[in-house]
């Protein structure tokens, strides 16, 4: 995608919890200088909640239980982490990537 100073995106990344225990996950980003990244879900979410801003491009969320493959892949907006991406005014025009992990964590 291609964006331009004081531009901003937003990327939906569905996620699915097949157990019938809450998991707490943790998402990482190496989001480049010249870039700015936050994560929400919103607050009617059915299966991702409890999102905090735990460190720097870092946050943890839980995930409820026995969400289902359909729900995910449909892509309801309770199964969904929110990531917006912007632009910063200083910043060198330019090919930017942005990566991330996703993992399970104990909380």
């Amino acid at each position: 995608m291609e964006l331009a100073v004081g531009d901003w995106t937003e990327i939906q990344v569905p996620i699915k919890n097949a157990s019938s225990n809450q998991l707490t996950g943790l998402l990482t980003l190496d989001v480049p200088k010249g870039l700015e990244a936050e994560v929400y879900a919103l607050s009617n979410t059915t299966n991702v909640k409890h999102m905090v801003h735990v460190g720097f491009n870092t946050w943890m969320f839980t995930a409820e239980g026995g969400s289902s493959y359909a729900t995910a892949i449909n892509g309801t907006s309770g199964d969904m982490l929110h990531i917006v991406i912007s632009v910063d005014d200083d910043a060198v025009p330019g090919y930017y990537n942005i990566s991330g992990l996703i993992q399970q964590v104990s909380y």
